[in-house]
């Protein structure tokens, strides 16, 4: 069996190094080892980086350091989840619980022909609660009509839900006034 001993120095990295007068053997002088720096008695006096160009300083981030990152971190994080959380506020403020008397003016805007009349329904099932009333008339000469839409809640006639007042001109509608009429 074949043991191969090592001096502390050839451990450190380096093989046997010249003495001051040439011939390999225990030197005094520090020599420079793969790990770093190391004295002739193989104790390690500085690490060295790879390429063997001076002492390795290990670097990390200090406590305040951490600690400023973490704060900006969280502070985008809240900017961030605020923006979000005012969007689907407003994406849910617009959404539409309830009639309003603009449906109804949408609706009457598709047809060609105006009647003074005065006509009231429901919304069927889509809002079971609400009734609505319009007061169609004409508001001049020359066929400008004026549309009065109204929406109450049932059972609540005396306080109307939405209100609202359109002026249309529609000169091949029916007027109720003597004169010339549309054919």
């Amino acid at each position: 069996m074949k043991v191969a001993l090592t001096t502390r120095a050839e451990r450190c990295g380096a093989g046997p190094q010249p003495t001051e007068r040439g011939t390999p053997g225990r030197s005094a002088l520090p020599f420079q080892g793969a790990s770093g720096l190391c004295s002739a008695d193989g104790l390690l006096l500085a690490r060295c980086d790879r390429d063997g160009r001076g002492p390795k300083t290990e670097r990390a981030f200090t406590m305040i350091e951490v600690m400023i990152a973490i704060a900006i971190f969280f502070m985008v994080s809240f900017a961030i989840l605020a923006v979000v959380s005012s969007g689907l506020r407003t994406a849910q403020a617009l959404r539409v619980t309830r009639p309003n008397a603009g449906m109804l003016a949408a609706e009457l805007s598709i047809t060609n022909k105006l009647e003074t009349a005065v006509e009231s329904g429901d919304f069927g099932n889509l809002y079971r609660d609400y009734t609505w009333r319009s007061d169609t008339y004409e508001a001049g000469t020359n066929g400008l009509w004026q549309v009065d839409f109204t929406i109450y809640k049932r059972g609540n006639r005396s306080q109307p839900d939405s209100q609202m007042s359109i002026l249309l001109y529609s000169p091949q509608s029916r007027t109720g006034r003597l004169g010339v009429q549309p054919p």
